[in-house]
Order: structure tokens, then C-alpha cells, then sequence
């Protein structure tokens, strides 16, 4: 992750309709963290949280689409840092 305020680091994947997707991050820094997809030109978000390290939770997904796991520095650091992703995915 870049130190620089606002900057934003995305990872996407393609998930299948019903699909298990647990997933977990960690970060040495706080981030604002979602994870959306983008149906019909729009933006639809499965999770939100604000100024968090870490977190560990499971979705299913709605639809065959990419998801995208979202992480925003909010704030200027000046350092870079690495967000380690880890996920697993349990088809229907």
C-alpha cells in the first residue's frame, strides 16, 4: 500500500453465483476497506468499514460477476506497507 492520503489499492476476482467467498485481510495501517461489484454500470457494495487493521467475514455471491476488494489510506504516511489478502472460495 502507497502512504500517500486517498491513494486506493483494489483487488478484483470473478465469483460465481452462490459461491461461499471467506475472506480475511491484515494491514499495519488503518484503511477504509469495502467490497462492491459493478452491475448494470453501477455500484453495489456487499461490505463497508472505516479505519480498521483487520477483519475476517464470509459473503455470498449474488450473481456471477467480479468483486472487488477495495483497501483507501486515509491518511498521508510517506511509507509504503503491504496488506496481505487471503480467501477462500466454496462453490454451491
Amino acid at each position: 500500500m502507497i502512504g500517500v492520503e486517498n491513494y486506493a489499492r483494489e483487488v478484483c476476482v470473478e465469483f460465481q453465483a452462490g459461491d461461499r467467498v471467506q475472506y480475511r485481510f491484515d494491514s499495519e495501517h488503518m484503511v477504509n476497506f469495502n467490497i462492491h461489484y459493478h452491475p448494470d454500470g453501477g455500484t453495489s457494495f456487499k461490505i463497508r468499514q472505516d479505519q480498521i487493521t483487520n477483519t475476517s467475514s464470509e459473503f455470498t455471491s449474488e450473481v456471477t460477476q467480479r468483486y472487488c476488494f477495495t483497501w483507501t489510506n486515509t491518511e498521508e504516511r510517506g511509507d509504503e506497507w503491504d496488506l496481505f489478502l487471503h480467501y477462500l472460495v466454496t462453490p454451491q
